[in-house]
Parts: structure tokens; sequence; C-alpha cells
């Protein structure tokens, strides 16, 4: 029996076991998921997506809210429930899994999207995705 399919906002993932890799595809959780959210997806992504991806043993989990400016990181690796942190746009956010070694500067992500008037969630995704694999 296969567990819940989430058609994620934005999925990356940095460090996976390679037992997971077969045959080209990924089996099993990713060890990091990053959410950039719409409004449309607030509730679901801090809720229902937060326990299920605890329950799957994804070990780190972003919240990404380009209209409030905030990141939620939570790490999921303890096993007495998880641990969270507050972020901004104007912070560098370090990766748990990487014992805060990568950051990621969403000062850089911030100055991006105010080139426009108005933030598509779209254009979120897009930037967002952008800095984070490849720099400014």
């Amino acid at each position: 029996m296969t567990g819940p399919v989430f058609h994620l906002s934005l999925l990356s993932m940095f460090r996976c076991d390679p037992q997971k890799f077969r045959n080209g595809r990924i089996f099993g959780a990713p060890d990091f998921v990053a959410e950039v959210v719409s409004p449309s997806s607030v509730r679901r992504d801090n809720i229902l997506k937060l326990h299920k991806y605890s329950d799957a043993n994804v070990k780190e989990y972003w919240i990404v809210d380009p209209a409030t400016e905030k990141v939620i990181v939570y790490d999921l690796r303890s096993e007495y429930g998880f641990n969270i942190a507050l972020y901004t746009f104007e912070d560098k956010v370090p990766m748990n899994l990487y014992d805060g070694e990568l950051v990621i500067d969403f000062t850089e992500i911030k100055r991006a999207l105010q080139k426009t008037q108005t933030i598509p969630v779209c254009y979120a995704k897009f930037v967002f995705f952008q800095i984070l694999f490849y720099g400014n």
C-alpha cells in the first residue's frame, strides 16, 4: 500500500539516501522539502503536510511565504517532536541537515522579488528555486 502523494509547490532534494534511487526514480521520502506557499495552500502546508512529512521521516521542512516574507523551518529529526525556527526575508537561513554550513540568503530572494510591484506566487517560486540552485 502506498502513502499519500503530494503535488508539491517546490521539492528540493539536497541529500538523499542512495538506496532510495532505483531505475532513475526516487522511492521514499526526501531528506529536505521546501514549499513556497500561496494563500490557498497555507493551511494545508502548515498542518497537513507538516504531519505527513514528519510521519514519512522527512528530516527538514521549510515553508516559504512570500506574502509575509517569512520562512518557517521545521527540523523533524527529533524523536520527541520537532524544532521550529522562524526567519524573515532579511535573514540568512541555515540548513539543519548540513549543521548550518549551508546557508540560504533570503535577502537575495527578497531583492529579486522586489523587482516587481506585486509578487505572484509562481514568480516567487521561480526566484526561490533559481537562487537556491544557481546563486544570484
